[in-house]
C-alpha cells in the first residue's frame, strides 16, 4: 500500500446481518498536503453472486466434459456388447438343453440390461431430457434381488424386506 499508494483484491466479509460476503476491494492511499499519507479510500463492490454465477458456469462445464467421456466410454462399451448379443442369439441356437439354455438366458438378460444402461448414458450424454415418471422403490429393490440371484451363487440366500407403505420417488 506504501510502495504503489493502491491495492485490489478479494476479500470475505461478514455483514452486519452476519452474512458472508465476497467484495472486490479498491484501496488508495490519500495523502495530506504535505505529501505524506493521511489515510485510505476503500470502495468495496459486493461480488458475492457474480463468483456464485461463475461456480455455477465451472460445473456446468465439468458436467458438459463429464457427459462428452460418458458418451465416448458409453460409445465404446455398445461397440464391444453388440457381437456379445449377437453370439448370444446364435449360441441359443446351437445349444438346446436346458442346463445350457437357462445360462445363456442369464447373459442375454445381463446383456439387455447393459445395453440399457448404455443407451441412458448415450442419452445423457448428447442432452436428450428424459421423462421423469414417478418410481416405486418396490420395483427397483425386486430387480435388482431378480440380477443377484442370477449373479451370485445358488449357495447364496437373498432376502429382501419391503414394507408395503414405502413411498414412490419422484
Amino acid at each position: 500500500m506504501l510502495e504503489r499508494g493502491d491495492w485490489t483484491g478479494e476479500l470475505h466479509q461478514l455483514t452486519k446481518d452476519s452474512r458472508e460476503v465476497i467484495v472486490e476491494s479498491h484501496w488508495t492511499l490519500i495523502y495530506d498536503s504535505e505529501g505524506k499519507p493521511k489515510s485510505i479510500l476503500v470502495v468495496n463492490t459486493d461480488i458475492t453472486e457474480k463468483k456464485m454465477f461463475e461456480a455455477h458456469l465451472l460445473r456446468a462445464q465439468r458436467m458438459e466434459s463429464i457427459g462428452i467421456l460418458a458418451g465416448g466410454i458409453a460409445h465404446n462399451l455398445n461397440n464391444m456388447l453388440t457381437p456379445m448379443m449377437m453370439s448370444l442369439h446364435m449360441l441359443k441356437e446351437k445349444f438346446k438343453d436346458e442346463q445350457s439354455r437357462k445360462l445363456l438366458t442369464i447373459l442375454e438378460n445381463n446383456s439387455q440390461r447393459s445395453a440399457d444402461l448404455i443407451k441412458q448414458v448415450l442419452s445423457f450424454s448428447r442432452g436428450i431430457e428424459g421423462e421423469r415418471t414417478p418410481l416405486q422403490p418396490k420395483h427397483l429393490i425386486t430387480e435388482i434381488e431378480k440380477v443377484a440371484n442370477e449373479t451370485f451363487p445358488r449357495n447364496i440366500e437373498i432376502r429382501t424386506d419391503i414394507p408395503e407403505n414405502l413411498l414412490e420417488l419422484v
